[in-house]
């Protein structure tokens, strides 16, 4: 040893010249030396340097902590000549990393109690800290979201996007900030189901307390749904009906009751009733009323109510309750029939059989009386009328059946057989009145006993549901049908298919499914308006009925979608000749308020059961094949190939990928030199993306490529890569660095909600970021997809306002000179694939040339890309191309690194 600080004495406890005699290794703990001489001999090797931590022991006897850190000194033969280093005392802080550990220990002894009562809750539970991030779901919880583990870290906005429009998200921002507990339900849309919430604030976060409440939503709405059918239905009751909530509240009257009493309508709900009574019967009427809400049990009772005239009429009141599957009371449902001829007659025979026929007449059904042996013994008035006969002597003694049509016979037979059984029989069917009139019929038949119990009659109820029955028809017509075209919807579409698949599957025969999505079709509706866009989509439905065979199918699927069923297709009609000759009728002009729009279409396709097994999946693969044409260009007919579930894999992969692993953390610019080809100075700067997969490290952005094509995630991914830019150049400019332009790269997605320039000149000015520095690059694809409009007018707002616009990949088959006459472009990129074959290639030297020079002659820069060779930059410089950039300059370097390529004046060195 040579030479050691006099601090080894404070150190060890051994003087310097002590310890330079017994040497550094005397005092080292013995299970660290084998480690320690490892680190040094692998750093000596390889030349590098070196840093461990050990313990030694002092003088004293003490065991102390501490982390040396060194490298070798070598002659000029490059032996190691001796070793030089620092050693520092780390005992405190390894002192305070157990007494750390130790304290975390305890902590999570009480996490995972607190863990343990979670788990064992009923409710599902999900913690947030304060930027909104997962930190904790119980089991219940993640098997409701169907996560797996999956949120943990991630901002709940990033898992629920619509969160926001939900009445969650404002009672987790008041308990965030700190208010009291909350508690609210509602429907949330991703798991598109209805939630019972509590919310709490706790020191971090809050804390949700959730539980599922679809089936209670549902069981809500169908009580509602079924309330309103039952109204409908007492509307043709000739009875008085009345009905009340579970606790007798009456919530309800049909307009018989206000036609009988006189009163206005709703003003005798809830105890109002009890006004109408008479005076002397309204305590017992309350009586009994009030034990059958104790009971359950049937209500019925004679009082006297007042009538519309001003006396008292005597009426039968009667009520059940519905019950539900546990046998709880939902609802009161009751009558109060007129009796009072009846109470006030007497009792002979005539007048009781008068009374019998008056009532039978007061009602609107038709009512019969029937023998044993099936024949009519009597019909009231009113089933006289609505059967339109002459007179009750056309079917008294006739066998009842025989009014019935053949098809609807057996129903009667088997009616009259369960009635003279005993018991009731009901049953539906159509029977036309003695005019041919089509009617459809409820019937109700029940015996009738005598004194001795015995059935001697039967007494039919038919009432006339021909107009229910329209009107059931007419709602199942509308939910099947697309309003805006008249065409059906999904919904009967999706039955349609299914139907189609079984039918084929027990014929033979072949099913295609074509679907079809307009192109531009947002275009439509942004240029010339939402009127013109429905009056696109009813004219696009006239032709594609006219289009299709009478045994085929066409269904609008919803916004500018449309689907058609080919079946019966034992002629191998070919689908994709189909499909072709549809986008040609669709592609002619529509005339709407005397202008002329267009439509186009692309269809994509699949065969069953070629292509699918089942109904699901044929649609599924036809649209795969409909993706898989939009992705290459939209236009034509594309018919499904097992190949395009593997892309459609690789897709669904990349865009899975990039929702999980984008973020403000992973997602890292790193900047690429644009060079002078010349001078060899730095004229500015490209920032390129670059992202940090959690376990394959560093990634390039051809990884993710589908997500640029999404606007949720390109915009995302825009965001934050324009944000660190201009951070990383708002340093630069702090520290008076010449960066030159900074090129951002915009992916066409981008563009597609017409507000990009805005959200990037708002975030340069957040920075203090001069638009002179910056430069928009962007690709030739972006002028011919969905919002060419939104990218003019952005370059347009971009270019005014003093950004930079560059038209990268010039050249690559989708230049058009009508782009750089109709969008601002300040500089155009020379792809790499020119400049690759520049040296051995004499016609893509001319077409190189030429760019140069027509951007001379419009005064636009031009950046050649790729550069890799010194032949390649000469070749560059010689036909004029001032700037370059590709590895012969350098690759593409982190932010912590730019200052040091701009040193002094930011010259590079050309070699």
């Amino acid at each position: 040893m040579t030479f050691v600080s006099q601090d080894v004495e404070k150190l060890t406890g051994y003087p310097v010249r002590e310890f330079r005699e017994m040497g550094w290794a005397k005092i080292m703990h013995p299970n660290d030396l084998r480690h320690v001489h490892a680190a040094v001999d692998e750093a000596v090797k390889n030349r590098g340097s070196f840093g461990i931590a050990y313990r030694v022991i002092h003088r004293s006897g003490a065991i102390r902590h501490v982390r040396e850190q060194g490298h070798a000194i070598y002659g000029p033969e490059g032996e190691a000549r001796f070793l030089e280093g620092m050693i520092t005392d780390i005992t405190e802080e390894q002192d305070l990393r157990q007494t750390s550990a130790d304290a975390l220990q305890n902590a999570s002894l009480n996490a995972d109690r607190l863990i343990q009562v979670l788990e064992a809750t009923s409710d599902c539970v999900f913690s947030l800290d304060r930027d909104w991030q997962f930190t904790y779901l119980n089991k219940r919880a993640e098997t409701e979201i169907g996560t797996n583990g999956t949120l943990y870290g991630r901002h709940i906005l990033e898992a629920f996007p619509q969160l926001e429009q939900t009445p969650f998200w404002p009672a987790y921002q008041e308990a965030m900030r700190g208010g009291k507990p909350g508690d609210v339900e509602g429907f949330l849309p991703g798991l598109n189901q209805w939630y019972e919430v509590h919310v709490v604030p706790i020191d971090d976060g809050i804390t949700v307390f959730f539980r599922n409440i679809d089936e209670r939503k549902a069981s809500e709405e169908a009580a509602r749904n079924r309330e309103e059918k039952l109204k409908r239905t007492l509307a043709y009751v000739p009875q008085m009906i009345w009905a009340t909530r579970s606790d007798g509240f009456h919530d309800y009257y049909s307009p018989l009751w206000y036609e009988f009493t006189g009163v206005p309508d709703g003003s005798t709900k809830g105890d109002g009733w009890s006004n109408m009574f008479h005076p002397e019967d309204r305590e017992r009427a309350w009586s009994v009323w009030r034990h059958s809400l104790q009971t359950g049990k049937p209500y019925e009772i004679e009082y006297r109510l007042r009538h519309h005239s001003g006396e008292y009429r005597w009426v039968l009141g009667r009520a059940n309750p519905e019950r539900n599957e546990r046998g709880e009371i939902l609802r009161w449902y009751g009558t109060c029939t007129d009796i009072h001829e009846r109470v006030n007659a007497q009792q002979a025979w005539d007048e009781a059989r008068t009374l019998q026929e008056s009532l039978l007449d007061a009602s609107a059904d038709c009512i019969k009386l029937i023998r044993p042996d099936g024949t009519i013994g009597f019909m009231n008035d009113p089933g006289i009328r609505s059967m339109e006969l002459k007179s009750p002597e056309m079917v008294q003694g006739r066998h009842w059946a025989s009014l019935w049509p053949s098809e609807s016979q057996s129903l009667v037979h088997e009616a009259l057989e369960v009635a003279l059984s005993g018991r009731v029989a009901r049953f539906s069917g159509f029977c036309p009145t003695a005019s041919g009139k089509p009617k459809w019929w409820d019937v109700v038949v029940s015996p009738v006993r005598n004194g001795r119990g015995e059935i001697d009659r039967l007494l039919s109820i038919s009432r006339d549901i021909t107009e229910q029955r329209e009107t059931a028809r007419e709602l199942k017509r509308a939910s099947e049908e697309d309003p805006l075209t008249n065409l059906p919807n999904r919904r009967a579409f999706a039955s349609r298919l299914r139907a189609a698949t079984i039918r084929t599957m027990q014929s033979g025969g072949q099913v295609a499914v074509l679907l079809i999505d307009l192109d531009h079709f947002k275009h439509i509706n942004d240029t010339h308006g939402h009127p013109a866009g429905d009056e696109v989509l009813a004219v696009i439905a006239q032709r594609l009925r006219g289009a299709i065979r009478s045994s085929d199918f066409v269904a609008r699927l919803g916004g500018d979608e449309f689907a058609i069923i080919l079946e019966d297709q034992r002629d191998k009609i070919d689908p994709r000749q189909i499909g072709d000759e549809i986008v040609n009728r669709l592609r002619r002009p529509i005339r709407f308020e005397g202008q002329s729009v267009s439509a186009g279409a692309s269809i994509g396709g699949a065969i069953f059961p070629d292509n699918a097994k089942n109904a699901n999946e044929l649609l599924k693969n036809a649209d795969v094949a409909l993706y898989a044409l939009k992705e290459g260009g939209r236009g034509g007919t594309l018919m499904f190939q097992s190949g395009m579930l593997e892309h459609a894999k690789v897709v669904a992969s990349q865009l899975s990928m990039a929702r999980a692993e984008l973020t403000e953390i992973s997602i890292e610019p790193h900047y690429q030199p644009k060079v002078d080809l010349k001078s060899g100075r730095i004229a500015g700067l490209e920032a390129l993306l670059r992202w940090r997969h959690g376990t394959r490290g560093l990634q390039l952005p051809d990884t993710i490529s589908e997500a640029f094509k999404n606007y949720e995630l390109a915009a995302k991914i825009g965001e934050i890569m324009q944000s660190k830019v201009f951070r990383d150049a708002r340093g630069w400019l702090d520290r008076e660095m010449p960066v030159g332009f900074i090129a951002v790269n915009a992916a066409p997605a981008e563009f597609l909600r017409d507000d990009f320039a805005e959200k990037f000149l708002e975030r340069m000015r957040q920075n203090s970021i001069p638009p002179s520095l910056i430069e928009v690059e962007v690709t030739e694809h972006v002028f011919l997809q969905r919002g060419a409009d939104y990218v003019g007018r952005a370059l347009r707002l971009l270019s005014k306002a003093g950004v930079r616009i560059a038209l990268d990949d010039f050249g690559t088959g989708h230049s058009s000179l009508s782009h750089l006459r109709d969008y601002p472009v300040d500089v155009l990129k020379i792809d790499r694939s020119f400049v690759d074959r520049m040296p051995t290639d004499d016609e893509v030297r001319a077409i190189v040339s030429a760019v140069i020079r027509l951007a001379k002659s419009l005064k636009i820069d031009v950046v050649a890309e790729g550069i890799e060779t010194e032949l390649q930059r000469q070749l560059l410089l010689d036909e004029g191309c001032r700037l370059g950039q590709g590895f012969y300059f350098g690759r593409a370097i982190q932010p912590a690194d730019v200052p040091q390529l701009l040193k002094e004046d930011g010259s590079m060195i050309l070699t």
